[in-house]
């Protein structure tokens, strides 16, 4: 009996230690970096299935966004007969958007990309961006037509619901009441801020084609060349990168700055980005140590030479493998020190020979993969 009164005590302990610990799991706490575990901000994604152009239109209009300044909306001016040239029908759909809050569309266009003229402010006056506005990211795209991201932000993204909006011909993930991530019947599209030497951005110029505009062109268009043809000319508001895929094998990495469009880590088997040119990368490197420079650039580099070895040498390019890849170190970044709260915070694997989304409303190694079909 003695024994069995230690054995149940010792038991008894063990189980309140387990339950201290599980409560210490949440949000905001610190984590292991290598085998971070917490409770799920948000299991399974909201799906919102919309039947026409209207029904859309009312839905992105009930959507918070950050509010642009009228500063930034005077200098955006040309992203609206941009719109109308390069995708009328995302054009009529935001012009749509513009009447139900009655506001001009530019305020539309100018919230969709007012975050990376933010993270590009923090970068020119601190010379370093700031945790709770930086929008990091790793991409990958695999040459059967299978692209992935991590989409990795400050914890306080996390304190909203994660939605995708299914149409009859695309998936996306609405952000600031735009199109952002997503896959259509052709091409599906992830997008990365791109850091660059000189931090410039492209205010003011005539050519101009606000994020979600770009991102809606790749879901509607017909390949990769398809919608690489559509950019020729324009250019992003800030620096930005973009990884695609089609249902014919072709991916790259597209990026569009002030110096036009740039196709960069493209390998045989599929391409990748994370946040920073060459140019970014050799600065740092000569002025830190490796580790240094990689850790001041929230792990990019580390993220980046991942993926392109992942391309490199893994015997199987599928669903599994991109979520594998998604899922651990160094892309998935969760909290692991009291000064750290840029983290993944929700992932996405877009199928588009299947028709089919993956995507987690918080950090997949927390969450669970909602699966959503295109066809309905």
């Amino acid at each position: 009996m003695k024994k069995f009164k230690t054995l149940f005590a010792v038991l008894l302990v063990s189980i309140s230690s387990l339950s201290i610990a599980q409560e210490k799991q949440k949000i905001g706490d610190n984590l292991s970096y290598f085998y971070a575990e917490r409770t799920a901000g948000q299991e399974t994604v909201d799906v919102i299935d919309v039947y026409s152009v209207e029904e859309e239109a009312q839905y992105l209009a009930k959507q918070p966004r950050t509010k642009a300044s009228e500063d930034l909306i005077a200098q955006i001016q040309s992203t609206k007969e941009n719109a109308r040239k390069v995708n009328p029908e995302y054009a009529a759909l935001m012009e749509r958007q513009a009447e139900i809050r009655g506001v001009d569309v530019t305020h539309l266009y100018a919230a969709t990309s007012i975050d990376d003229v933010l993270i590009l402010q923090s970068l020119r006056k601190s010379g370093k961006v700031l945790d709770e506005t930086i929008r990091g990211c790793t991409t990958i795209a695999f040459d059967n037509g299978i692209v992935g991201q991590n989409n990795d932000m400050g914890l306080a993204y996390l304190e909203k619901r994660t939605e995708v909006v299914r149409t009859d011909n695309r998936i996306y993930y609405s952000t600031n009441g735009g199109h952002f991530q997503g896959m259509g019947k052709n091409v599906a599209i992830t997008i990365n801020f791109l850091a660059t030497v000189d931090l410039h951005d492209n205010l003011g110029q005539d050519n101009l084609l606000s994020t979600d505009v770009i991102l809606a062109t790749a879901t509607q268009a017909n390949s990769v060349a398809d919608f690489v043809e559509k950019m020729e000319g324009y250019e992003p508001i800030v620096p930005l990168s973009f990884t695609v895929a089609d249902r014919f094998g072709h991916h790259a990495v597209v990026r569009m700055t002030k110096d036009g469009i740039k196709i960069v880590n493209k390998e045989d088997r599929g391409s990748a980005s994370a946040n920073h040119n060459d140019e970014i990368k050799e600065m740092m490197f000569k002025k830190y140590s490796k580790p240094e420079a990689n850790a001041i650039c929230m792990d990019s580099f580390a993220r980046e030479t991942a993926a392109l070895n992942y391309l490199t040498y893994t015997t199987t390019l599928d669903v599994d493998a991109m979520k594998y890849m998604l899922e651990h170190r160094p892309l998935n970044m969760s909290k692991d020190d009291d000064h750290k709260t840029f983290v993944t915070v929700e992932s996405m694997v877009f199928d588009i020979k299947t028709g089919t989304a993956w995507v987690t409303g918080d950090n997949p190694r927390f969450a669970g993969w909602t699966k959503v079909k295109l066809a309905r």
